[in-house]
């Protein structure tokens, strides 16, 4: 997957929350600005381009152990420090080639979400140091990073320069020191609701309200595979709240169940919960259809869509890639949505798209900032099914529903955020 990709996935708007807010338990979205240099042998590829492959180390390196016991929390419960987000504006300040090797420099900035006891910390000096690779074309090193996704196409995502036997890559000639400077974003209102009240009305879909669920697997389509594990507990969590349940598709491959049930709302009215659940292969590679047929239905009609699989590194849900199979995507300007990406960053890949068709007021995405495990998947669905069914309210705010989606986690955190464009 080309890094450039990333730009163009996802622009989603936020309900109820002023421009650019971005909030949850745990994380704190902040402002950042750098100006560095590098050096490569690929003159063929624009500048720009080039900027944002060398920027995309980032993720890396905030992500590691070492750089989140240096903060001051336990690395065995949470996954780094923060995430920047992929929209980031770049200016190219110098290039110049010389003995084969292109030379750029280039400022970036752009907004991130850190955790909060993190940010503290950041905050008092307005400042990180962190370091970032002088030569794009040597710094990969296998021993380095992932020990399953160890390609160079993914280094940018998992390398480590602070792992044993790895110092060398976080000094010359592989690496320089960045200062990366950050100062506060808008302050968000964090007494926000998820306007259920609405979403359970009539929203363009008279008295059915509409949930579609996507679980994508993990490794393989085997009965023991955690994507179909998880798909299978939150069926019996729909048949513990009396869900009439369907089977609609039954394959190895691709399974589709719809549930129903009848719901009466605190104003008396009674309305029918409609939920289409699919297990399906939501990799960008696959040659299926069904995922992006069913997602592009899910864009169009549904109340919520909750998805659970891989991101992908961004690549999963990359719309103009969906549409390449099954058409463009219609959006239902008018519609009360909310949409929630459990999958590994989704933050940085899944708040970028559909800037023009919905507004700040008609949808809420929730997504997370660091990587989701599939172990937790059937805990954290069970808690926001509760939030979506639970009519003992008219509505609840945000933040208190993301604190019980998290609660699962005793004590981690993947950064669970709510936010906007």
């Amino acid at each position: 997957m080309s890094f450039r990709l990333l730009s163009f996935i996802f622009t989603l708007g936020l309900a109820q929350i002023s421009w650019a807010q971005v909030f949850g338990p745990n994380a704190v979205e902040v402002r950042f600005n750098y100006t560095t240099e590098f050096v490569t042998a690929d003159y063929s590829t624009d500048p720009t381009d080039l900027a944002y492959q060398h920027s995309s180390h980032l993720y890396g390196v905030l992500s590691t152990p070492e750089m989140v016991e240096k903060h001051g929390l336990p690395a065995d419960l949470i996954g780094g420090i923060g995430v920047p987000r992929s929209d980031i504006t770049f200016t190219i300040r110098q290039t110049s080639g010389s003995g084969g090797k292109l030379f750029v420099r280039y400022s970036a900035s752009g907004k991130m979400l850190l955790h909060k006891k993190a940010a503290a910390r950041i905050m008092r000096q307005q400042k990180i140091v962190l370091p970032m690779p002088m030569d794009l074309d040597t710094i990969y090193d296998r021993n380095c990073t992932d020990e399953h996704y160890d390609s160079p196409g993914d280094y940018w995502y998992f390398w480590n320069p602070f792992r044993e036997g790895c110092a060398h890559l976080a000094a010359s000639p592989y690496s320089t020191e960045v200062e990366i400077r950050f100062n506060s974003s808008v302050t968000p209102n964090q007494s926000v609701t998820a306007r259920l009240d609405l979403l359970r009305g009539d929203n363009q879909n008279g008295k059915e309200f509409s949930i579609y669920v996507v679980h994508g697997f993990n490794e393989t389509t085997s009965r023991r595979d955690e994507g179909r594990l998880n798909y299978n507990d939150f069926h019996r969590y729909l048949r513990k709240n009396k869900f009439k349940e369907r089977i609609n598709v039954n394959s190895t491959s691709r399974e589709l169940r719809t549930f129903t049930k009848p719901l009466t709302l605190p104003n008396g009215e009674e309305i029918e919960v409609v939920v289409r659940s699919l297990l399906v292969d939501t990799g960008i590679g696959s040659r299926s259809v069904q995922f992006a047929k069913f997602f592009k239905q899910a864009v169009l009609e549904a109340d919520v869509i909750f998805y659970a699989g891989h991101s992908g590194l961004g690549g999963n849900l990359d719309i103009p890639s969906l549409e390449s199979k099954v058409g463009e995507f219609v959006v239902d300007p008018k519609k009360r949505q909310i949409f929630y990406f459990d999958s590994c960053s989704s933050y940085s890949y899944y708040l970028e798209s559909f800037r023009e068709t919905k507004t700040r007021s008609k949808i809420d995405i929730i997504t997370n900032g660091l990587s989701s495990y599939f172990e937790f998947t059937a805990m954290t669905t069970a808690a926001f099914f509760d939030a979506l069914l639970d009519v003992s309210k008219e509505d609840r705010t945000w933040m208190s529903i993301l604190k019980d989606i998290e609660r699962p986690l005793n004590g981690g955190t993947y950064l669970l955020n709510v936010g906007g464009i």
